[in-house]
């Protein structure tokens, strides 16, 4: 009965998703048409464009050549190559938890968080999400010999060709090999996984130059993609955009909410302050781990990086309103294996204001089209609810920083 049971589950979950694929999604998928149509009629060289990773423009590109046999739903191959990466991720998770088939399937597969953002509205995050998580896996459960470094480094690579959002994970894995390999003169490990993470990026530039767009082309269109829209906040709900709707308020400022550029004072300093932060705060967590010896303990890398990925969108500025996707995804083994009561509170919190605020945005692009938009969800209390996350982000912060003892002695057996 179980097992018919979690079947239908995982059916109720697949056709919600494919009903998804058949609707026409929000503005993010024009900008995905453009991208595909340049890069198929131009190749990759002359259609490369700032705002996505070559990785990400080359499945664009595949996605306009099905176009042709779909002109009337034009955006199902780009929904279906989104949609193919959450099935991979399902299957991947199920493989991982295989004593807890159903929970992978309530808190992921059928959560509103990951399912309407991605199947409905048209976000791009699940190809990101996917190899973060292989990454992840092959540092916790593989040798630690530096093969298994290299192809971590080799996914970690791909998900950076991918999406930018990979730099939170690279800021403490640099902070992790310092403290535990540089300091202790093993350069083997850290060497693999840079020559594994450089692979494909290096490839990327080298194919570029051959076709006379410049010695670092690709690190150049990398710099103009994360120096787009210097605000303190764009459309992520943490306490930045508290700090603008009070700032805005009290200038009696009209515009969105995304008005103050931190390439003026004193939001240059707000942001240069948040930088500073957010790696203290990585080296107080990595200073933690290696006190308390639990840098062999299970799930070790992936609650490193899904601490990165949650302290990037909720302390830096700049955030986007679906940059928390990959820190949520990550946080689902610990939330099943550790069965940490107040991560799960947090977690459920987070994604709840998450979730109401990506509602906005609508299933397409009419307002027509937008039967999910909570009625409260309104200013001030969207900005009330920055303060309600950033108590949250620091509930999970320090739940991930102070685990309870029941937690360290589990961690004491794998050890």
């Amino acid at each position: 009965m179980r097992r018919k049971i979690f079947i239908l589950l995982l059916i109720i979950g697949f056709i919600l998703r494919l009903a998804g694929l058949f609707f026409d999604g929000n503005h993010n998928y024009d900008s995905y048409k453009e991208v595909g149509q340049l890069v198929r009629n131009l190749g990759l060289a002359d259609g490369y464009t700032p705002g996505y990773g070559p990785i990400s423009q080359l499945i664009m590109g595949l996605c306009d050549y099905f176009v042709q046999f779909t002109p009337h739903i034009w955006w199902f191959p780009y929904k279906t190559a989104n949609f193919i990466f959450e099935c991979a991720i399902l299957f991947f998770l199920l493989k991982l938890l295989k004593k807890y088939p159903f929970e992978v399937v309530i808190l992921y597969w059928l959560n509103p968080w990951f399912l309407i953002p991605g199947a409905w509205q048209g976000f791009w995050d699940a190809g990101l999400g996917f190899f973060i998580l292989l990454t992840a896996f092959i540092l916790d459960f593989r040798k630690d010999n530096g093969k298994n470094y290299f192809l971590a480094g080799l996914f970690l690579g791909i998900a950076f060709c991918i999406k930018p959002q990979v730099l939170a994970v690279l800021a403490v894995l640099g902070i992790y090999f310092l403290i535990f390999h540089i300091v202790r003169f093993r350069f083997k490990e850290m060497l693999c996984f840079a020559l594994g993470f450089a692979f494909l990026p290096m490839i990327f530039n080298f194919y570029f130059f051959l076709n006379a767009k410049g010695t670092l082309y690709f690190f150049q269109v990398f710099y103009v993609t994360i120096s787009a829209m210097p605000n303190l906040v764009n459309s992520e709900i943490n306490i930045w955009h508290t700090v603008s709707y009070i700032i805005m308020s009290f200038n009696h400022m009209k515009g969105p909410i995304y008005s103050l550029s931190t390439t003026y004072y004193p939001y240059n300093l707000m942001e240069r302050g948040a930088q500073v932060f957010f790696f203290l705060l990585l080296i107080i967590y990595m200073f933690r781990v290696y006190l308390q010896k639990l840098d062999r303990s299970r799930y070790f890398f992936t609650k490193a990086f899904a601490f990165s990925l949650l302290l990037m969108p909720q302390i830096l500025t700049r955030s986007h309103v679906y940059h928390l996707y990959s820190a949520t995804l990550l946080m689902i083994p610990l939330i099943i294996t550790e069965k940490e009561k107040n991560l799960f509170i947090f977690w459920a919190i987070t994604i709840f204001i998450h979730f109401c605020n990506i509602s906005g945005y609508g299933l397409g692009r009419s307002i027509s089209y937008n039967p999910l938009v909570p009625s409260f969800w309104h200013e001030p209390i969207i900005s009330f609810m920055g303060i309600v996350q950033f108590i949250a982000t620091f509930g999970l912060v320090y739940t991930f920083m102070f685990p309870t003892k029941k937690i360290l002695s589990n961690y004491a057996k794998n050890y």
